[in-house]
């Protein structure tokens, strides 16, 4: 694990190593340098992240995105009010992290927050929400599941 982690920080290095070396090559004299624009502001949407367990870190989870149905999913005061219900389809009592998404039109993520449903009992259903204070029209809302044995 660390000699992987060691090869990717070498290589992020040589890239941009390379990449300064050939951004000194202008192959034009000074006058072409000069005529540079300068950089314009960044119009790129705030990202609203709300998550205390990182995907997948969790001992002994399985995907469950089916046992999860989204209800509700659309712009509310401040934001926007995203709700649903989860299923248990195992044969015991589970936890669930479902990690919800809000994705524009070209699919960057705007916004992302855990919510957690824990001890739902085999084959009963729990209600779940989350506010994400993101604005925008026409987001699309995508969750990723996680179940975990229930301690």
């Amino acid at each position: 694990m660390k000699s992987t982690a060691l090869r990717t920080l070498t290589a992020l290095a040589g890239v941009a190593f390379v990449a300064g070396a050939l951004a000194g090559c202008t192959g034009g004299d000074d006058s072409t340098a000069k005529k540079s624009a300068s950089p314009k502001p960044s119009t790129a949407p705030s990202q609203v992240t709300e998550v205390s367990d990182a995907p997948g870190t969790g001992e002994g989870f399985e995907g469950a995105r089916n046992d999860v149905e989204v209800k509700k999913c659309e712009p509310a005061d401040g934001g926007w009010a995203i709700s649903g219900t989860v299923t248990n389809s195992s044969e015991a009592t589970a936890n669930y992290r479902i990690y919800v998404s809000l994705l524009d039109k070209d699919s960057a993520t705007l916004g992302l927050k855990q919510v957690n449903s824990d001890g739902v009992e085999a084959g009963k259903s729990a209600d779940w929400n989350a506010d994400i204070a993101v604005d925008g029209k026409n987001l699309q809302c995508v969750l990723r599941v996680e179940r975990y044995p229930a301690s």
